[in-house]
């Protein structure tokens, strides 16, 4: 059995890349904090590393998702607001050593809570992230949702950037996708 830690996970993801190992990543709340863990094993379980811390947050925390590509690489996309700042996905990448940061993207939703749903997904080396955003009210008042689409752009030497297939880079903006019908 695995004993994460005192406090209860508030998010958990378990990974099986093609590399044979098992990921095991959880987020706890702790105080005014939000800290995200990782613990793997080589062996199918039978023995796990010690418990590496991998992000902290000290503002509101979103969705959360992680995915495994082809490579045995982890990437994990988190939505995060710190305080006055911007609602960001922010992108960290495990590339069999350990865990490196990518440039965060900030994102058109005024609060965490307007993000309601995340999803990754990796193939042909690619990453892509797919956000639903609560848009601002239009005329008549509702909030329509926005599927936004991030790209991130893999590179053998880090995470690289992450941006929007019409979002100027370094500091990609996301684009609105389609929007669903609007609702009250």
């Amino acid at each position: 059995a695995v004993t994460l830690a005192d406090a209860p996970a508030t998010w958990s993801a378990l990974l099986a890349p093609a590399n044979g190992q098992l990921h095991l990543i959880w987020e706890e709340r702790r105080a005014d904090r939000t800290l995200t863990f990782h613990r793997r094993s080589v062996d199918g379980g039978a023995t796990w590393s010690t418990t590496a811390a991998l992000s902290s947050s000290g503002g509101d925390d979103g969705a959360t998702s992680a995915v495994a590509d082809d490579k045995g690489q982890i990437h994990l996309l988190q939505v995060v607001q710190e305080a006055a700042e911007p609602v960001r996905l922010r992108y960290h990448r495990w590339d069999g050593v350990r865990w490196q940061a990518g440039p965060p993207l900030d994102l058109t939703a005024e609060t965490v809570s307007q993000v309601v749903g995340l999803a990754a997904a990796s193939t042909d080396g690619r990453l892509a992230a797919i956000l639903a955003e609560r848009a601002r009210p239009n005329a008549k008042g509702t909030r329509p949702f926005e599927i936004v689409l991030a790209g991130i752009e893999m590179s053998s030497s880090g995470p690289g950037t992450i941006g929007t297939p019409d979002a100027p880079r370094p500091s990609p903006t996301p684009v609105a996708g389609p929007t669903a019908a609007d609702t009250p």
